[in-house]
């Protein structure tokens, strides 16, 4: 009795020292992949750009994706302030949000000290690093996918009826990021018909309050897929459409395994310090049983499920598909072979995980510095999207005395002017209602607004169709921009048309004309 109540005492000092270690490398991560991009990238990427012009709608959707990254962003910088770091500091609260999913499960199914090793060994993939600074769908779907598959153990393994409700939230939100969460709720439905114990639960109606939850809270969303003819299926059917030969249906699938086996392989080279042998360990009990099995559904199941469509049907895989799949593969890889326990191999585990993503990190920080002077451009994250939000709101102040509300053209110049100009403006992307639905030529017209572009890159006619279709635009010289950056490019020309408002072209008109006289 004496040694059981010792075994208890020590399980529960070991779980307050690892509670302790886990969050101060949470912080540790947190702080460091927020300041690295934050220090050099004067620039937002890509898709942070992106997801900043949809969010600052609050839309039920967009042409591309679900709406729940273009959220996550635009409250981001009504929270923490404008800026990009407002979005690097969000991005890596949800990926700090997949360690605590990993390390919360592993608590269920490893002593403690391995517990924090099943979160700690992610820092070797670069999902979880180095793709991390921009804020997209990848980031946060993987996020709720964490959550979901966290909220689901509960669920099949405890029976209370708040776990299998928060799952169907987290699937929800989750298919609000990315439709392929779809995938591990098909992985989720499989395992509780197919194990004994989870089926069981279908016998009290608990799997039906997930489904009911999820459809409930995606309802919103599916009724603006239906009203807007889904268009981010046909986005997605787009980007995954292969060219057909029958070869790619071996390709496709192939290339994916191997670009997933290359972004899980570090996970396992980072946990060699606390494995005794890469040797199966025996799994005899009931209980570990279904615990193995659970693992195995979850990491793998949706890995099969992308595998076997693309290799049926032929469709192209993006490696960055792989994304969320592999939260809990360390948890896996760890419970099927033997761990050592002592002290001292927890020590280099934990230096091991700190080192890979400083040293990570420290490639991020070198390639944002030296990339423009190796490379001779620029990248999207030394672009002067400051320098030009400044410049285009000065031209358009000069001759009226109202805020810049309206800012068209392609995407992500209007994009740039639109974040960093003082006041928000909304974005006409390509010019194309399609891809911004709530604004159209009447509108810009109506309201005025700029038009950004860069000559080299559109169509001959681009700026004569711009005359006719808004004909009172005013054809301004070129802006003249430099990049970001202490390398010597060629600067940036970007092309500027104001359209004034109805009521001044009306105003302008009308001073224009003679009076008469009776």
């Amino acid at each position: 009795m004496t040694s059981e109540r010792s075994h208890e005492l020590t399980d529960v000092q070991q779980q307050d020292r690892t509670t302790l270690v886990f969050w101060l490398f949470a912080g540790f991560h947190l702080v460091l992949w927020m300041l690295v991009p934050t220090l050099t990238q004067p620039n937002a990427p890509l898709d942070t750009i992106e997801m900043l012009y949809w969010g600052h709608e609050w839309q039920l959707g967009y042409y591309k994706h679900p709406p729940m990254p273009g959220w996550i962003a635009e409250a981001s910088c009504m929270i923490f302030g404008q800026g990009a770091w407002a979005t690097y500091l969000a991005a890596q609260l949800l990926v700090v949000t997949c360690f605590w999913a990993a390390w919360q499960l592993a608590r269920d199914f490893l002593k403690p000290w391995h517990a924090l090793a099943a979160a700690l060994v992610l820092e070797g993939s670069y999902y979880y690093n180095y793709t991390t600074p921009e804020l997209n769908n990848n980031v946060v779907s993987r996020a709720f996918w964490a959550l979901s598959v966290l909220c689901f153990y509960r669920a099949v393994s405890r029976g209370h009826l708040r776990w299998w409700v928060l799952t169907g939230l987290s699937l929800a939100v989750g298919m609000m990021s990315r439709y392929d969460t779809a995938l591990l709720a098909m992985t989720m439905l499989g395992f509780t018909v197919a194990n004994s114990s989870a089926r069981a639960y279908w016998r009290s109606g608990r799997p039906a309050w997930t489904i009911v939850t999820c459809i409930v809270f995606l309802a919103p969303h599916l009724y603006w897929l239906v009203e807007s003819d889904f268009p981010t299926i046909r986005y997605f059917l787009r980007r995954s459409d292969g060219d057909g030969g029958w070869v790619n249906h071996i390709v496709y699938p192939l290339k994916f395994l191997v670009s997933q086996l290359g972004a899980t392989l570090p996970i396992l080279l980072v946990a060699i310090p606390i494995v005794r042998r890469w040797r199966r360990r025996e799994i005899r009990e009931p209980a570990q049983q279904f615990q193995r099995d659970f693992l195995l559904s979850i990491v793998l199941g949706p890995v099969a499920i992308i595998l076997g469509a693309s290799l049926l049907v032929g469709f192209k895989v993006r490696s960055m598909w792989g994304t969320a799949l592999w939260t809990f593969a360390g948890l896996l890889a760890l419970y099927l072979v033997e761990l050592r326990s002592d002290r001292q191999a927890m020590r280099r585990l934990v230096t091991t995980c700190a080192m890979t993503t400083l040293v990570i990190a420290s490639i991020l920080f070198t390639k944002n510095l030296a990339s423009p002077h190796m490379r001779g451009k620029g990248s999207r994250v030394h672009f002067p999207g400051q320098q030009l939000a400044e410049q285009v709101q000065r031209r358009w102040q000069q001759d009226f005395d109202q805020p810049l509300q309206f800012v068209g053209g392609p995407w992500w110049l209007a994009g740039n002017v639109a974040f960093y100009a003082d006041h928000r403006a909304s974005v006409f992307a390509d010019l194309q209602s399609e891809k911004s639905p709530w604004l159209d030529d009447t509108k810009l017209q109506e309201q005025g607004g700029v038009i950004v572009w860069q000559k080299e890159r559109m169509p001959e006619d681009f700026q004569a169709s711009l005359a006719e279709r808004y004909p009172h635009a005013d054809m301004q010289a070129p802006v003249v921009l430099d990049w970001q950056t202490s390398a010597d490019l060629e600067p940036i020309e970007v092309q500027v048309a104001v359209v004034p408002p109805r009521l001044v072209v009306a105003q302008r008109r009308s001073s224009t004309q003679p009076s008469t006289t009776k």
